[in-house]
């Protein structure tokens, strides 16, 4: 992730207050995926061209992200919020539902990142 509050971003929640904030990598296939298994900063998400030539995230990459946290939600049993910017975002609960808000998570503590690994097994 480029900064902090780079845009989209993932943050989880681990318990009441305690968040961490993760990068978002998209990548073309998912060759390229399997490439980045070493990756504990971002999720990766398998998306050809995500952004249009104005550098707006499509619509379809958007959706496609959502996705990749509410699995990720389900697998690890944490809520997750996808931010997308300053008024958007959409949270993410572990039975499957997302909701979307104009408020991001905000008034916690950051703590260190654990890395979220999935496998299709």
């Amino acid at each position: 992730m480029e900064g902090l509050d780079a845009y989209p971003h993932v943050v989880v929640r681990y318990m009441a207050t305690v968040y961490a904030q993760f990068g978002v990598k998209f990548v073309e296939s998912g060759e390229e995926a399997s490439k980045l298994d070493t990756v504990e900063d971002a999720f990766v998400v398998v998306y050809p061209r995500p952004y249009t030539v104005d550098e707006q995230l499509t619509p379809e990459a958007r959706k496609a992200l959502v996705e990749v946290v509410q699995c990720a939600s389900q697998k690890t049993n944490h809520r997750m919020c996808v931010v997308f910017g300053e008024q958007d975002c959409v949270f993410v609960e572990p039975n499957g539902t997302a909701k979307t808000q104009i408020e991001p998570p905000s008034g916690r503590i950051q703590c260190l990142r654990f890395p979220i690994r999935l496998r299709n097994n």
